[in-house]
């Protein structure tokens, strides 16, 4: 358990294989391999990591995995791709700008974005009104500096996870005859995982906690000392983090999620004392108090949170579980933790693989969920708690699609079937796996399924899962009624470990449907049979 074993892994590794091989007791077999990533998902994104939104109501993406930032409407509408889909540190136009991996992201004012570019170990700027991406602090390489203090270009800083924005007033004891008119200044506030603290950039001075100036353009320490701790405490430099990866600004506090303590902590920006909210454990030395437990403070357990967002008119916390593969919610006036029960449109209970990023709509009704290892972004109304898919429109964007990613189909085998679906009802499509002798599906191994492509008209239900005896369903229904005469797509891929009598394989092949919706179409069932054999596969 824990870091630091990697040689002495390899040691006793080593010297296993040997001793065992010579008493011949090794059995060299294949392992079924299991892809952690989609080569293509339908949804365009790649583990997508935060969301944010803006004044007027619409949301911000980082596409981790694409290493870019899509700026997008309430209802999906993509208006900017932001960063090449190349991992790079490149300032300029949004065609010209790298990211690598970003993380947090959030609206400085409605045309202004600040991302925290982490494994660029930088914070960049985006101006949606010039088109243009700067670098506000961070040089490119992982500092080691807990203290910082100097001009944010040539301040190292260490991977960067969320940031928050924090507006107040000089703390200049000035006197001011109405203090309504003296105006706020700006603060950026980052969860520095890299060493356990919390930093500001201040893109102009201000006189802040105990009258300490802070310089224009500086990137400093604010909180924790950088020792990797659960520590609460009066004093903001006396407290201690542990990977401080999720922030969420409250009227009256800083929300933190502490992915390493698997805690929900709060820090006071009056004076910058830290207390807990849920989650870890008493003794700050362990942070291995994980688990997944509703209840109040100490006693309720989580497994590495990343994300927290606040709700603007309501005393709730909403948390991504990561680890837990769930979304909670705090009752902030309590500190009391409870998991949210959040079904499919049909009803059926929700399967997240380590959601990330989440962020309320702006009428707070709804929340998006970023759904990292599923490549998908969640919409959760938070009145039925039922969820579905919040699809994105490229249409907008189509000058950038050569700028998409080209991913490989090399050793997949590709197969096709048209279909007649009903126009008006929901389809199922029902894939029947049929394996010939000696084949057969490899016990306890995952049998994959992902739509890897989908017609804007064509909305499914699911767009991965996995097989229940050989069979997966997949219901399908036109988005567009007046699409009678169009010839929509779905391709889905299908991934599957098999095994004959002395060894295992994997069968990774592709199933092209072309779909025409017609009114005239009396079932909406429809059966599709794929036989597999060794060496072929053949649809019915």
């Amino acid at each position: 358990m824990g870091e630091g074993n990697g040689k002495f892994l390899e040691n006793f590794i080593s010297v296993a294989l040997s001793f065992f091989g010579r008493q011949g007791k090794l059995e060299h077999y294949n392992l079924p391999l299991q892809l952690s990533t989609n080569p293509n998902p339908a949804s365009k994104l790649r583990f997508p990591a935060k969301i944010a939104r803006s004044p007027a109501g619409r949301f911000a993406i980082s596409d981790a995995g694409n290493n870019r930032v899509l700026v997008v409407s309430s209802r999906g509408l993509v208006e900017h791709i932001i960063g090449d889909h190349k991992a790079g540190l490149i300032d300029g136009k949004f065609t010209e700008a790298r990211f690598k991996h970003p993380q947090g992201l959030t609206f400085l004012d409605e045309h202004t974005l600040i991302v925290a570019d982490t494994e660029n170990h930088a914070l960049r700027k985006i101006s949606l009104a010039d088109g243009i991406v700067k670098t506000l602090a961070g040089t490119g390489v992982q500092g080691c500096d807990r203290i910082g203090g100097n001009a944010g270009p040539v301040q190292p800083i260490s991977s960067p996870w969320d940031v928050a924005i924090f507006r107040t007033r000089d703390m200049d004891m000035s006197f001011h005859l109405d203090e309504r008119n003296v105006l706020e200044k700006t603060i950026v506030l980052i969860s520095m995982a890299g060493t356990h603290q919390i930093w500001g950039y201040f893109p102009e001075g201000i006189i802040w906690w105990k009258f300490r100036k802070f310089d224009p353009l500086c990137c400093v320490s604010l909180i924790g000392n950088g020792l990797e701790e659960n520590r609460n405490n009066s004093y903001p430099q006396n407290a201690a983090f542990a990977q401080p990866s999720g922030l969420a600004m409250s009227k009256d506090f800083l929300f933190v999620a502490d992915s390493e303590s698997s805690s929900i902590r709060k820090v006071s920006l009056v004076d910058g004392k830290v207390m807990p909210v849920v989650g870890g454990d008493r003794n700050p030395l362990n942070l291995f108090a994980f688990g997944d437990v509703d209840g109040k403070l100490y006693n309720a357990k989580l497994q590495h949170p990343l994300g927290v967002a606040c709700h603007t008119t309501e005393s709730k916390i909403f948390v991504t579980d990561t680890y837990n593969h769930k979304i909670k919610v705090i009752d902030t006036d309590e500190n009391y933790v409870s998991t949210m029960a959040i079904v499919n449109e049909d009803g059926s209970p929700i399967v997240f693989n380590e959601p990330t990023g989440l962020c309320l709509d702006a009428d707070g009704c709804n929340l998006l969920v970023a759904d990292t290892n599923n490549h998908t972004i969640y919409i959760i109304d938070l009145l039925t708690l039922k969820a579905k898919p919040f699809c994105l429109d490229f249409s907008q964007v189509t000058e950038r699609e050569s700028n998409e990613p080209q991913y490989s189909f090399i050793n997949r085998e590709l197969v096709h079937k048209t279909l007649s679906l009903h126009c008006s009802e929901i389809n199922t499509i029902i894939f029947n796996i049929l394996l010939l002798l000696p084949l057969k599906f490899t016990e306890e191994a995952p049998q994959k399924w992902i739509v890897q492509k989908l017609s804007q008209s064509v909305n499914v239900t699911h767009s991965s899962g996995t097989l229940d005896n050989g069979t997966c369903n997949i219901q399908v229904q036109n988005k567009n009624l007046n699409s009678e005469d169009i010839t929509n797509q779905i391709v889905i891929e299908f991934l599957l470990n098999l095994c004959e009598v002395k060894f295992c394989l994997i069968k990774r092949f592709l199933v092209t449907i072309d779909i025409k919706f017609n009114e005239k179409v009396c079932e909406n069932r429809h059966d599709v049979n794929i036989q597999i054999d060794r060496s072929n596969i053949h649809i019915e």
